[in-house]
């Protein structure tokens, strides 16, 4: 093979490591934001119902509190 194919041949290759690289390190921050997102909605849902359960309790004290004022 001429040396000319050659240094194509080890351009070309160097240049798929460096993307296969840059593919893996974006694979990696994708993940990364993907996991982020699952806990993310995990504490809105916990955000949530801890919410509904102040709105429950602050109803039922209101409840009381009119019950005590008759």
């Amino acid at each position: 093979m001429p040396e000319i194919q050659k240094e194509i041949l080890r351009t070309l290759q160097k240049m798929e490591e460096r993307q296969n690289k840059q593919l893996n390190a974006f694979s990696r921050r994708v993940t990364l934001l993907e996991t982020e997102i699952k806990d993310f909605k995990q504490a809105q849902t916990a955000l949530d119902e801890g919410l509904q359960n102040l709105a429950v309790l602050s109803e039922s004290l209101l409840g009381r509190s009119s019950r005590f004022k008759r």
